[in-house]
């Protein structure tokens, strides 16, 4: 697969804090495997002009690194049940794979209680009822974030 180098996100390990002025939208580790996701952005008001995507093992440099301009939004795996909800959102690669993440979490405080990992082939898969290429869960206890970023 293509790796996008970026100068903002690879002076850094994948398990290290985003750059300022990135900040985490999302962090954890990768159940049963030694890797990491996170996922930062400059936000202001939840609302990011870009993101930056890194993923590998903790401490070494990232398997993939990229930032992404183009974002989608999904609500494949869920929607609303009174203070919680599931949102995603996908990131396109210049590639055109789409990298995604979904985040399960509470409105009222922001606390993210789940997160899944899936890799579609491009747009039209990401928006289909298409399997994705990997799909990969947290573990639970290491997730960072602020749900309240990726509800609408």
């Amino acid at each position: 697969m293509i790796r996008t180098l970026l100068a903002l996100a690879l002076a850094s390990p994948a398990s290290a804090a985003c750059l300022s002025p990135l900040q985490t939208v999302f962090a954890c580790n990768i159940a049963g495997e030694d890797r990491r996701l996170e996922i930062c952005a400059v936000h202001d008001d939840y609302f990011a002009e870009y993101f930056t995507y890194s993923f590998g093992r903790p401490g070494a440099e990232p398997e993939l690194a990229f930032r992404s301009s183009e974002n989608w939004g999904t609500t494949k795996y869920g929607g609303f049940v009174g203070d919680v909800a599931t949102f995603g959102i996908g990131l396109v690669h210049d590639s055109g794979y789409v990298y995604t993440l979904h985040a399960t979490g509470r409105y009222s405080d922001g606390a993210v209680m789940r997160g899944i990992l899936e890799v579609f082939r491009d747009l039209d898969a990401f928006h289909a009822e298409t399997q994705p290429l990997t799909h990969r869960e947290c573990d639970r206890a290491t997730i960072e974030g602020d749900f309240r970023f990726f509800a609408p």
